[in-house]
């Protein structure tokens, strides 16, 4: 028998690491998994769609799965914005008699300041105002259900990210002033969209997960523009498995909605380490096809990717240029 030598020892004890971090990695899907599974199963058995908040996925990911807070954002935070944001969609959906275009304006500069005010980059607030007005819901269930859901990502977070931080590492210090211009240079491209969608009828490709991805790649030092075709391939992956899954498994075989959400969402997550990013607002786009009438699922299918082509082409030939001059410049 050969002697054990230290690089056969070192060997074995890398061996051992990488199996307790993968073990770790699937424990923090599952944990995902099983928050929207029980998710859609409560809103089966009381037969309320507004139960379903498909961006608490994307939290989930960012703040369950991603060894770091993938937005800056307290554990209070994490909590508060996208329930105030559900009740301020909510509010426009009941009571404002402006047109669809001009809702998602005015809901979108909201919460922009409530992120500003607050000094959190949490994007998915944004798609917690918009969803109810894409989909017309009135009902307080809604915004009830965002602040259970994003309750329990707070916490879990505790759990998951008991060491870190509610900064990023690579991101820059926050500053009110910056976040401000920021969210101002989006806003022409969300207002823009938002007259193409209701001009076209062409909801999806607008759906509020590709705002929260627009938004990420346009940052600086983000590889999402940098990397256009990983991210498509995901938005495109995410949208087809949550249509097919409703489509063929629950319309055809009869599963139940919560096995399809947690199949559609397995298959998002194996896109997300096959390609080695891990996006979460596709995982919100697997989940949104549970929202929509079955007549609308194809329109879903092919509207998404091609929002998601739109958006990226805007963040690569427009954003992508001027945020390299200013870092020249500086």
């Amino acid at each position: 028998m050969p002697p054990i030598t230290y690089s056969h020892t070192k060997k074995s004890l890398m061996n051992r690491q990488t199996t307790t971090t993968r073990r770790a990695l699937c424990g923090r899907y599952a944990a995902a998994l099983a928050l929207i599974m029980a998710m859609v199963f409560a809103s089966e058995q009381c037969q309320e769609k507004e139960f379903i908040f498909p961006e608490i996925l994307a939290l989930a990911v960012g703040f369950w799965v991603a060894p770091r807070p993938f937005w800056r954002a307290s554990r209070l935070n994490i909590f508060l914005a996208p329930t105030l944001a559900a009740v301020c969609g909510v509010l426009l959906m009941r009571y404002s008699h402006l047109p669809l275009a001009a809702m998602i304006v005015v809901a979108y500069i909201a919460v922009a300041l409530l992120l500003v005010a607050t000094r959190s980059r949490l994007a998915p607030a944004i798609s917690a105002a918009i969803l109810p007005l894409l989909i017309g819901t009135t009902s307080w269930n809604y915004p009830l259900a965002v602040g259970v859901l994003t309750g329990t990502v707070a916490l879990g977070s505790i759990v998951a990210q008991p060491s870190s931080g509610e900064t990023p590492s690579e991101e820059a210090p926050f500053s009110q002033r910056d976040e401000l211009i920021f969210w101002g240079k989006i806003l022409p491209v969300v207002a823009a969209y938002a007259v193409m969608i209701t001009l076209c009828d062409v909801p999806f490709m607008m759906a509020p997960p590709l705002i929260v991805m627009f938004s990420e790649a346009v940052r600086p030092n983000n590889p999402l523009a940098r990397q256009p075709f990983k991210p498509f391939f995901l938005v495109a992956l995410a949208a087809s498995c949550g249509v097919l899954a409703l489509f063929f498994l629950k319309g055809m075989l009869l599963f139940p909605g919560w096995l399809c959400a947690a199949l559609a969402s397995c298959a998002v997550f194996a896109g997300y380490e096959t390609t080695g990013m891990r996006l979460p607002p596709a995982a919100a786009l697997g989940l949104l096809p549970l929202l929509i009438s079955p007549e609308r699922l194809a329109g879903y299918a092919w509207q998404v990717p091609a929002g998601a082509a739109l958006f990226l082409v805007i963040a690569c030939l427009i954003f992508r240029p001027n945020a390299a001059a200013s870092k020249k410049g500086a």
